[in-house]
């Protein structure tokens, strides 16, 4: 199987607090993204609880936005 490169644009804070946190618990970062991934596949649902993360999303959102 051919594996296949995907990019994330994230704050870098944010990456290295992730990075600290995963890494305590024996995980990388990539291995992390790939847990979610096979999570989010199998089960058809978010591997965790939805948090606002300040990110606009969606028509409903667009419009609330432009509205504004």
């Amino acid at each position: 199987m051919t594996l296949k490169i995907v990019s994330l644009k994230v704050d870098p804070v944010m990456k290295d607090q992730a990075v600290v946190v995963l890494s305590s618990l024996g995980v990388s970062f990539s291995e992390f993204m790939r847990m979610a991934l096979i999570h989010l596949i199998e089960r058809g649902e978010l591997p965790f609880d939805r948090v606002d993360s300040g990110v606009r999303v969606g028509r409903q959102k667009i419009e609330q936005s432009v509205a504004n």
